[in-house]
């Protein structure tokens, strides 16, 4: 309980209680409130006077089947190059355009002659390079949909884990598949399903 207890007689701050009404927080129906008497130990008052407190209850949470527990799994860099691969090559073409600044950041950190395939080249460069890759609709190829970064990869990959359990488990058992590796790219583009 967090008080200041001033007496009324000559204002100097106590804590000397000397009687209260009850203190037993289990039990004792009250409304956060709590009688008290305090007497003043400033010299020649000795004051006895009353004061209400303000008690702070700690809540305690019902009782619940339930429990969340996060576990946070190291994800090997293959299955997020195979992801790429399998997604960008066909998993994933009915949603996704990169456009050509994106297409201008990737070739900028992986050349062709480092590695001529763009479906891996994407991999290395958020992962190597640290480059933010913005994922376009195949439909309106001007607006962006989202963007694929380090920064953010692992928290959605995590949230993946979680919620699309299945696509998850697949691609790190290798049998990924376009369905899978569809998922995954939705999830590091924008952190959810959105397409399918």
């Amino acid at each position: 309980m967090k008080n200041e207890i001033k007496c009324p007689a000559c204002q100097q701050v106590t804590n000397q209680m000397i009687d209260h009404e009850s203190l037993d927080f289990k039990t004792m129906p009250f409304d956060n409130q709590l009688f008290a008497t305090f007497q003043c130990l400033q010299i020649g008052c000795h004051q006895v006077f009353k004061f209400e407190l303000e008690v702070s209850v700690p809540q305690v949470p019902e009782p619940t089947d339930k429990l969340m527990i996060v576990v946070k799994k190291e994800v090997p860099r293959q299955v997020i190059e195979d992801v790429f691969v399998t997604a960008l090559e066909g998993g994933s073409n009915y949603w996704y355009f990169l456009p050509e600044k994106s297409v201008n950041a990737i070739r900028k950190a992986v050349p062709k002659s480092v590695e001529p395939y763009l479906s891996i080249a994407i991999s290395k460069a958020i992962i190597d390079h640290g480059v933010e890759v913005g994922i376009n609709d195949a439909e309106n190829e001007d607006e962006e949909l989202g963007v694929i970064s380090l920064k953010t990869m692992n928290e959605r990959i995590q949230k993946l884990a979680i919620e699309s359990k299945w696509a998850f488990d697949n691609e790190m058992e290798e049998n990924g598949d376009a369905s899978s590796s569809d998922v995954w790219l939705q999830y590091m583009a924008f952190g959810e399903i959105i397409f399918g």
